[in-house]
Order: structure tokens, then sequence, then C-alpha cells
């Protein structure tokens, strides 16, 4: 029984220095995200891939049911994530001593000897283990501290409609209040489509104030609501935030050009066009960088694409693009040697405030010029200046 609690201790000790290798790589460690519309679709996926990066991220939107279910798909990845570090753990410290675990850990062993590789097992190596054992015989309390920062981020939900100012006001008090206050990312993702559709002279007005409403003006409370309640985002300080703060919205290649039958949805992501634009020279004097994304052609619950319709791409796929302009980095992974590296393609995003980025845009740099150029896809949002 002795031998199989150290072995368990080694196992999660081992488990702690594979997590802390991987929090590492994480982009958005310790960052605090609000995401809108977070209940499905393209929100629900920008959540996801925020909080594995190490965010912790607040969903919200009008259906509980649907925020439930993207928290607990985030909790599910999470557990699956430990679940595979100590298998990997118990795999190396087996091979490490020249014995099968079979007899302590069960059925680790053979999820492990599954998914765990040769590269791994080379990587760690006998010192790392060695200093592993160390660390058990000394107690070091900075490997505890390490262990717990494994499960650090997490993520919360708030059901609000974006439409009703007095019910972001209170959620934004909320977050303030009893979440820790600041916020570092605002994604304003919460939009909706056009219905019905069709010609000018066939659509009613009240679709397209509606739709203003949802598009344009529930962007600009839920920003309004940060930059008057959170301390770092208020716009009577005279001092600039010493954090960098983000906002990015989402919105779509219809905010750039006209589209047949779809003058309402397009008018309203012009209009969003020229907040992102407005907002990056009123709050950059405040640490605080606005972009617009477009994410292309996703497939979604809102906009359903025909599964054979060329150019539709799964809400996963704009994760590269994504990181890109949330961090200036992206993530490179080493199939070879099963490893993941920080790749920096913008040293300041300030730079780019006020630009918007395409996701298709951004694969085609990649794919043509390499990862090194992808700050080309940035684009200004401002037209060059008129001169006679």
């Amino acid at each position: 029984m002795k031998f199989a609690n150290s072995y368990l201790l080694l196992v999660r000790l081992l488990t702690m220095s594979l997590c802390s290798s991987a929090l590492s790589a994480q982009l958005l460690k310790g960052k605090k995200v609000l995401v809108t519309g977070g209940g499905r679709g393209i929100g629900r996926a920008i959540a996801l891939i925020c909080h594995d990066e190490g965010a912790n991220v607040i969903v919200t939107s009008r259906t509980q049911s649907e925020l439930e279910e993207t928290v607990n798909l985030a909790n599910k990845t999470e557990k699956q994530k430990r679940l595979k570090q100590s298998a990997m753990a118990a795999t190396l410290l087996s091979r490490r001593d020249g014995r099968s675990t079979s007899k302590v850990t069960g059925k680790v062993t053979s999820v492990g000897a599954r998914r765990t590789g040769a590269a791994t097992t080379a990587r760690m190596g006998r010192s790392s283990v060695s200093k592993l054992v160390d660390a058990v015989k000394t107690g070091s309390s900075s490997m505890k501290n390490d262990l717990d920062s494994c499960d650090s981020n997490h993520m919360t939900y708030h059901v609000c409609d974006v439409t009703n100012e007095s019910q972001i006001e209170s959620m934004i008090q909320e977050i303030v209040d009893g979440e820790g206050g600041d916020i570092d990312i605002l994604i304003n993702n919460a939009g909706g489509a056009q219905s019905p559709k069709g010609p000018v002279g066939t659509l009613e007005s009240q679709a397209l104030e509606n739709l203003l409403k949802l598009n344009v003006v529930g962007p600009q409370m839920v920003t309004s609501a940060l930059c008057k309640h959170v301390p770092s985002w208020k716009i009577d300080q005279t001092t600039e935030s010493p954090e960098q703060k983000v906002i990015l919205n989402i919105s779509s290649k219809a905010g750039k050009v006209g589209l047949l039958n779809y003058s309402f949805y397009v008018a309203t992501k012009f209009a969003l066009e020229g907040l992102t634009s407005s907002w990056s020279k009123e709050l950059e004097a405040r640490n605080i960088r606005v972009h617009s994304l477009s994410p292309g052609m996703v497939n979604t619950q809102s906009f359903p694409k025909p599964p054979d319709k060329k150019g539709v791409r799964e809400v996963t796929s704009i994760r590269d693009c994504l990181l890109l302009a949330l961090t200036g980095n992206i993530l490179v992974h080493d199939s070879e040697n099963d490893t993941t590296e920080r790749a920096t393609v913008v040293e300041d995003m300030m730079k780019y405030t006020g630009h918007y980025i395409h996701v298709d845009e951004y694969d085609q740099v990649v794919n043509e010029k390499g990862v090194e150029m992808a700050h080309l896809a940035w684009k200004k949002i401002d037209e060059d200046q008129f001169r006679v």
C-alpha cells in the first residue's frame, strides 16, 4: 500500500509537470474573456477555444439551456485533458522503472500506452522523473502550487438579452462585484440573420429596426456598460490601463460588400464596422484596441449551409485567426516531436487597432506566404484619405 501511495503521488506530480508544460503554451492563460451569444454556433466555438487557451470565460445569451451546454462542454474537455495527462504520467513512470503499472493503476496504463508516443518519453527522460522524486522527498510547495494552477481557469454564464439595456447593466455589475471585477477581452458575437430576405420594396422596415438593435445597438450597449462600470475600462480615467484590453466584434464579409436580397443584414454589418473604427480611435489612449473578425462561411444553426456548398468551414477552423486577433500569436504544432510552440506574428497589436481580418484571407496568406507573414491579412477599416 505504501508503494502504491508513493507511486500515485509520483503520477500526480508528473501529471502536474505535463500540465505546467501545456499551460506554458496557452495564449490566454489568466485572461478573463466575455463572449456574447456564447450559447451555440460561432460564439460557443469562440468560448471553448478561449477556455482551452487558459482563459476564464464568461458566456452570455438569452437561452440558459444552451449556455449550460457550452459550460458542460468546457468542463468535459478539461476532464479529458487531465485524464490524458495522468495516463501519460503513469506510462512514463512505468517505462522509467522498467515494470508494469497494472498492479497499481489498472486501466490507466493501457490508456496511456495508446495515447503516449516515444517522443514524449524521450522528452521527459530520466532526469525529469528524478526531479519529481526529489520533489516528493522535499515536499516542494511550488510543485503543489503549480498543480493547483492546472485547474485555475473556468467558465461561467449569465442569461442576458443584449438588446435589453437593464439586463446588460445588471450583468456587468454582477461581474464587477462578484467575479473578480476586471475583464480583459470583450467579444461581441451575439447577432442574427436577416429574415425574411428579399429586394427593397418587399421588406418591412420594422425588420430592419429589429436587426439593427441586435447586431449594432446590442454590441454598443455591452461595450458602453464595460466602459462605464469596469474600473480598468472607464472612459473618464486619465491614465492608460496597465494591461492591454481587447474588443473583438464578430462581423462578416457583408460588412464590406452589398449582397443581393440581404440589404438589412449588410446594413447592420457595415454599421458594426463603423463602430469598430470609431471605438478604436476613442479607446486607443486607454490602451484598449478594437478589431473586427469575419469568420467566413461557417455552418451554424442561424446560417445553415448546404453540405456540398463550396467554401463552407466548421466553426473550430477559426481558431488560429481568432488567436492571432486576440494575442498577436498562434500555436504551431510539431507533429514529429509532438510539441506545441508559441509563434509570435505581431509584436505590437495596437498597430492593428481599427483593422479587420477575414479568416478566409488569413488562411490564404498563411498557405501562400507562411505563418510569419500572417499579419498581411489585416486590413484597415478606414479607406485611404481622398485626395484631389
